[in-house]
């Protein structure tokens, strides 16, 4: 599929792959509403608990979740963005909980998931945006570590350097390469199969938006900058830094 995009202009895909989920996003959505507002209607009916049926109403949350999701993905940023994506103080704990907590995720992949926070701090943030981003990055991280036979994704956080707040999300999956790591955050680069490499180069561009940045680094790369703090860092750390100042 990327090679049918290979000679097209950057802003003539983003509209096409935007007209595109658009189209999709409407037709399977109305037929969607109209699945889960019988399946609720019946398990009122029949006094069954929301809980018991959840294994069917996650794939339905899931599909909403990826249509905006991919519609957001296709953003320009413009003189729009200050009135849609506003900024407010967040803490940290509650940002990162927030995001996890409106992710639609299975029963395995909340197990696979860690949230280890010693430190807290504020943000200056859109939560909207930063959920978006961080959603992103740990549906990748959950892709990525599905191989390893010990699965797992860490966030943590540190206030250790003095000019940055940093929140690090980390997964087991394979070492990345150094030449992807230079160049993971670009669009229409990615090491999936299928993948449109969109996500990431998103998740900068919001991030950069709220003047925050975000590298990916592997663990010895990380082990040698912040060497007292080997226990923070996996094979794959995607690390977004905050200034202190702002």
């Amino acid at each position: 599929m990327k090679k049918l995009f290979d000679s097209v202009d950057d802003n003539i895909k983003n509209e096409i792959i935007m007209k595109s989920i658009s189209v999709i996003s409407h037709e399977t959505q109305t037929d969607l509403i109209a699945i889960q507002a019988k399946l609720m209607e019946l398990s009122k009916k029949y006094n069954i608990d929301e809980s018991d049926i959840s294994d069917t109403l996650l794939p339905i949350k899931s599909i909403y979740f990826y249509n905006n999701m991919l519609y957001m993905n296709f953003m320009q940023k413009d003189e729009m963005w200050d009135e849609m994506f506003p900024l407010e103080v967040v803490d940290v704990i509650n940002a990162i909980n927030g995001a996890i907590n409106e992710f639609p995720l299975s029963d395995h992949q909340l197990k696979k998931i860690s949230v280890s926070i010693k430190d807290s701090f504020n943000l200056l943030i859109n939560r909207k945006l930063f959920y978006h981003v961080i959603q992103n990055i740990l549906k990748n991280a959950l892709f990525f570590s599905s191989s390893n036979s010990e699965n797992k994704v860490t966030f943590s956080t540190d206030v250790s350097n003095k000019n940055f707040n940093r929140i690090i999300i980390s997964n087991n999956g394979n070492e990345i390469d150094k030449n992807d790591e230079r160049s993971i955050f670009e669009a229409y680069t990615t090491t999936r199969v299928n993948g449109f490499g969109t996500g990431l180069s998103s998740v900068k561009n919001m991030l950069n938006y709220m003047h925050v940045d975000i590298k990916v680094a592997g663990r010895e790369a990380c082990s040698k900058e912040d060497d007292d703090k080997k226990e923070k860092f996996d094979n794959v750390n995607f690390i977004i830094s905050f200034d202190k100042k702002i």
